[in-house]
């Protein structure tokens, strides 16, 4: 039928697993994978082979989040958090071949003093994501572990200052964090099916 030949033009077969554990798109429809093994693919449309891969450190990449302009994505493994920009010499990774120009992702994870100082004895990042802004520029990213709220500015991470974060102690184990569109100052955390509002 119709729907079948559709479906099928929009698949991909692989000889090999690739050992998908998860996936996102940004605006344009384009596709990011992560891995069990690490891997990051770039992908311009499902039905193609991946523009780009990234190599992971062999760890199992929970989640993928990108920014609205697609110029950068998120990936959360237990123990580190990957910032990966996806364009290079102007080049859309998602589209073409970087190369050589491949850039190198950013590790964003806590200082040995700050595990220390806040008895954070196993590292266990819940998803992490870019903030949802009206204006349209996401400026932070945030993740937890257990009830300690931790959030990255994106300004500072890119000038090369990613141990500048901050961390909040909550009452609860954050189980989900998600910000609002409906206003820049507010990010919302789920504890366990009671929501609080924190100003960012």
């Amino acid at each position: 039928s119709e729907m079948c030949i559709r479906d099928r033009a929009q698949s991909k077969i692989y000889a090999k697993s690739p050992f998908f554990s998860c996936i996102t798109t940004n605006v344009d429809g384009q596709i990011a994978t992560g891995s069990e093994n690490g891997d990051i693919r770039l992908y311009k449309q499902v039905n193609q082979n991946a523009k780009n891969l990234f190599s992971g450190l062999g760890d199992y990449i929970h989640s993928l989040d990108c920014t609205k302009n697609g110029k950068w994505l998120l990936a959360t493994c237990d123990k580190y958090l990957l910032l990966i920009p996806t364009f290079s010499e102007g080049k859309n990774g998602y589209l073409t071949s970087l190369g050589k120009e491949k850039p190198t992702p950013v590790r964003l994870q806590l200082k040995p003093e700050d595990k220390m100082k806040y008895a954070i004895l196993k590292e266990n990042f819940t998803p992490a994501r870019f903030d949802e802004s009206q204006s349209g520029q996401e400026s932070f990213i945030v993740s937890s572990i257990g009830q300690y709220l931790i959030t990255w500015s994106l300004k500072h991470i890119i000038t090369g200052k990613k141990f500048d974060y901050d961390i909040k102690k909550l009452p609860d184990k954050i189980c989900l964090l998600y910000t609002s569109d409906a206003a820049d100052d507010l990010l919302c955390v789920d504890l366990g099916g009671r929501r609080i509002i924190k100003k960012k």
